[in-house]
């Protein structure tokens, strides 16, 4: 429903601020600091990682460590040191910081994500539900986690679109 309005955007080659395509180098940082007195500190959002703003990770993903940290203070019974913070960072990371890295990574044109982009890409092109899951993936990335093949990516889109991926494929082709 939206691409409508995107198909009449066009690059302006002379605002330097036009773009089409993000350049923020990912970076997964420590979860864990310590001041110059000794004392641990935890890092919240673009200090735990950073995203490109492509893919709309950063804010998101900063709230939801938040969110995970303060429900992990609320049932704490004990001190917040180095351990506290490394086993909460690695848990955000587990549950979310992985995949909005990676989802961020695939967005740019990763070439180790291109082929499950491509069948993404392609079977979007083709279905408004395919569509739909991948503007998803922005939202919950975790989904991308499972596809390590076009197989896999295949799977999915065929699960969410509730038609074969190689059809839509085919669809999108001959467009």
């Amino acid at each position: 429903w939206d691409q409508p309005e995107l198909a009449d955007f066009e690059l302006i080659a002379d605002d330097r601020f036009s773009w089409l395509r993000g350049s923020v180098l990912q970076e997964v940082r420590a979860g864990l600091g310590h001041t110059k007195s000794g004392y641990p500190v935890a890092s919240l959002g673009d200090t735990s990682i950073r995203y490109d703003s492509l893919a709309g990770q950063g804010a998101q993903s900063g709230l939801i460590q938040a969110a995970l940290y303060t429900d992990r203070i609320v049932n704490h019974a004990g001190k917040f040191d180095s351990d506290w913070i490394s086993e909460s960072f690695e848990m955000f990371y587990q549950q979310r910081g992985q995949a909005s890295e990676m989802v961020t990574r695939m967005l740019l044109g990763a070439p180790e994500l291109s082929d499950i982009a491509h069948v993404l890409v392609g079977a979007a092109n083709a279905s408004e539900r395919a569509a739909a899951g991948l503007f998803g993936l922005i939202s919950d990335p975790n989904p991308l986690l499972s596809m390590h093949t076009p197989d896999d990516a295949k799977m999915y889109v065929s699960r969410l679109a509730g038609e074969d991926a190689e059809s839509l494929l085919e669809r999108s082709r001959e467009r």
